[in-house]
């Protein structure tokens, strides 16, 4: 029946236990935390197969994944468990890092794109520019972000924190992509090109506002547009084009090249590597999203993004409704971590189309991840949007937030883009 039970622990507990219930109803294991309290759902009451890592090897003697994860800038280490009854655990983490001008190089501009660092290429001299190679920690620990659906977390699309490592080298914007620059290049490149249909005064429409209300394909014609301009070979491949370039088309048996020059839209690690800028916080800005839960104003996150609390929430024809310009002090300054990239708008403003078709995220290391590799005309995933926007709540604003909005849904009002493009150690 109900009652109250007591687990003592020593003053000086820390890590993580293992409470194992017996009733005449069954066996349930849950998480015990000192200081924070017992988990309010049985982890045996998750799937097996969910619950075991993939460490190279996959094991039918692991029962659970002991998950060791810091703040500070170590990657991730899983540890396989074949019983819940181990302790004295001796655990090394591996060192991350993330690079910033700050600590490694000056930042190097082309364009109105910054230089970012993903590869340590060898100087003139034969020796590293960088004395480690870049990685990151993709994702988020906490799985209850968005809170619980009858005692289950609901983040898993977040899930799990995983390592990656990049090959290249690449240039971003350091603004979205403005309606006048793209109105432009798109009628000069496609003959039947229109105008997106979405782009009001309401909203926010004018040369220096961002692009939105395109599909992820109305984009990817855009980069292929910019490298013919700029003499560059185009990333995206494709056989044909339904409907009308500008108003949600789009492309038969798509394709594209991730290591050719042109230019393309950012993989979603790509995106989230900059958007971190090496600030392991939930925040660019140092924070924590619990920092948020725990207060009862979100005073200061103006000053960092337009978000629904500075545009949304001021209701359709108040001044600061929508979009602001792409470049404008409002969208953010980025004067903290983004100021080592000089990046604008990568949490606020508009979402940005990623290169990717969704796909869970796994437990491990990856090089260069593209998402869900299968391209073919029957995989109809749709493709990743990274960043918060003019109507998104605070947890949108996070640099791990990932999803997915269908082709033609109506809240593509929210979603624009910026371009990337790979290159070696020539810059």
């Amino acid at each position: 029946g109900t009652a109250e039970h007591v687990v003592p622990f020593s003053r000086s507990a820390s890590g993580v236990y293992f409470i194992k219930v017996i009733t005449e109803k069954g066996t349930k294991i849950f998480q015990m935390f000192p200081g924070l309290g017992i988990s309010s759902f049985a982890i045996s009451d998750i799937p097996s197969a969910a619950r075991k890592p993939d460490l190279g090897k996959r094991s039918s003697t692991f029962i659970d994944t002991l998950v060791v994860y810091s703040y500070e800038d170590y990657k991730t280490a899983l540890i396989g468990l074949t019983s819940y009854e181990k302790t004295d655990f001796q655990i090394v983490l591996q060192w991350s890092n993330t690079w910033n001008n700050c600590s490694c190089a000056p930042l190097v501009k082309w364009q109105g794109m910054v230089k970012i660092i993903g590869k340590n290429y060898p100087g003139k001299n034969g020796q590293f520019q960088f004395p480690k190679d870049c990685d990151f920690e993709m994702g988020q620990l906490c799985d209850t972000i968005w809170g619980k659906a009858n005692g289950v977390p609901t983040s898993g699309k977040e899930q799990p924190v995983h390592t990656v490592v990049f090959t290249h080298n690449w240039l971003m914007d350091t603004l979205e992509v403005s309606q006048g620059e793209y109105d432009a290049l798109m009628k000069k490149t496609y003959p039947g090109y229109v105008t997106p249909t979405k782009w009001s005064v309401l909203y926010g429409k004018g040369k220096d506002y961002p692009v939105y209300g395109i599909s992820w394909d109305d984009a990817a014609l855009f980069c292929n547009a910019r490298s013919k301009r700029d003499q560059f070979d185009t990333a995206y491949s494709y056989t044909g084009i339904l409907g009308t370039p500008g108003a949600l088309c789009t492309l038969v048996n798509v394709s594209f090249q991730l290591f050719n020059k042109g230019y393309r839209l950012p993989t979603e690690a790509e995106w989230e590597y900059c958007a971190r800028a090496g600030i392991k916080a939930d925040f660019w800005w140092g924070d924590g999203w619990r920092y948020y839960r725990n207060l009862d104003t979100v005073e200061g996150v103006d000053g960092y993004a337009t978000w629904a609390q500075n545009s949304w929430n001021l209701g359709q024809g108040a001044p600061g409704f929508g979009a602001h310009p792409v470049d404008s002090a409002e969208i953010g300054a980025g004067d903290i971590a983004h100021s080592w990239y000089e990046l604008k708008g990568m949490c606020g403003n508009v979402s940005e189309w990623c290169n990717d078709r969704y796909a869970p995220y796994e437990w491990g290391a990856f090089t260069d991840p593209i998402g869900n590799p299968d391209w073919t005309s029957q995989n109809l995933q749709p493709h990743v949007v990274r960043g918060g926007n003019w109507g998104s709540t605070i947890y949108y604003l996070r640099s791990a937030n990932r999803y997915f909005y269908a082709p033609g849904d109506d809240k593509d009002i929210f979603i624009g883009f910026r371009t990337v493009r790979v290159i070696g150690d020539e810059m």
